[in-house]
């Protein structure tokens, strides 16, 4: 249909939840820490004429880890404070004090020295300032004994290790508990998390979905119908593309499918960009003017998809796999 390359000048909306959360590589031992690791959205609003964006929908699994741009310890640095104390005992000394950059904390065999990896006992505190007001959907997972707190509300609390074990952590984190709080946007909510490790490992997350606009789709919709091109970057993530665990469906998460078909409606010249490790269902493929297949493309992936989109470069690849237009025809 002509849809590609994207013309000189034109305006294009870009929608999508992996339009700014772009993944380069799957969950587990899959993930490592690339630098650079630009978005789709960056790359193109780089290098296209004018650029506006839309998420459309959510996708994440569960809350998302808090990062230190929202994160401040007690004494004000981006982060929270990890206090780290040898052997199981709360009350005995601190032996070692650090700062982490997020909620999702992992020690595998290795702790700071003078910390016993086999015993050991951690307290991690500071504050979180939430971006927005409203009712803010709180979600914890611990591998030890432990409890986290956010404000005046327990969302785990477990000091003899008794929740029965879910999928988080290679199956030895304790099953997700959820919970709820009210903030205001700008004031700073405080956070105390305490857990021991045992055996060389020990594991937490704490994850916090804040309030989302209610009409995602719409505003998405009015975007695309303003623009002279809709990209819309679908895909997956780290949490539904993992190790330890397979797919159980094809479908995209959450209402991707319908965010596709309803940007379709409005904007004839509408690109759909494909981030996922593998096939995914996609049914409105007849619908939209063009379908780009990006994979987990690296952290490189960025500039290479717009550089396709643009004409700067030929999309020559080939399918590596069948993409069934259902799971029941593989």
């Amino acid at each position: 249909d002509a849809a590609l390359p994207i013309p000189p000048g034109a305006s294009v909306a870009v929608i999508g939840p992996n339009a700014e959360d772009t993944r380069i590589m799957g969950g587990g031992s899959a993930s490592l820490q690339a630098l650079p690791n630009r978005s789709l959205l960056d790359a193109l609003a780089d290098r296209a004429a004018s650029v506006v964006h839309e998420a459309g929908v959510r996708i994440d699994r569960l809350p998302p880890p808090l990062t230190e741009e929202v994160l401040r310890t007690p004494d004000g640095q981006p982060g929270l404070r990890v206090d780290y104390r040898d052997g199981l005992d709360p009350d005995s000394p601190i032996v070692v004090t650090d700062v982490t950059p997020e909620t999702m904390l992992r020690f595998f065999g290795s702790t700071p020295e003078g910390v016993d990896p086999e015993r050991f006992h951690v307290t991690v505190t500071g504050t979180f300032v939430p971006e927005r007001t409203g009712t803010h959907v709180l979600s914890a997972v611990l591998t030890g004994a432990g409890r986290i707190e956010v404000g005046d509300v327990a969302v785990l609390d477990d000091p003899d290790r008794q929740l029965p074990r879910g999928a988080l952590f290679f199956g030895f984190g304790s099953e997700e508990q959820e919970a709820a709080i009210e903030c205001e946007a700008g004031v700073a909510v405080p956070i105390r998390i305490t857990t021991t490790g045992r055996g060389g490992y020990a594991a937490i997350r704490l994850g916090v979905r804040a309030p989302e606009p209610p009409d995602m789709i719409e505003r998405a919709v009015a975007a695309a119908r303003d623009a002279d091109v809709a990209v819309v970057v679908v895909g997956t993530n780290d949490e539904w593309e993992t190790e330890g665990e397979d797919r159980t469906t094809i479908a995209l998460p959450g209402d991707q499918d319908e965010l596709v078909r309803r940007v379709a409606e409005a904007n004839p010249r509408t690109v759909v960009v494909v981030n996922a490790g593998s096939p995914v269902a996609m049914p409105w493929v007849d619908d939209v003017a063009a379908v780009l297949l990006a994979y987990f493309g690296g952290m490189e992936m960025a500039d290479g998809v717009v550089d396709v989109l643009l004409g700067e470069a030929d999309p020559g690849g080939r399918l590596p796999l069948t993409y069934p237009k259902a799971l029941e025809d593989t």
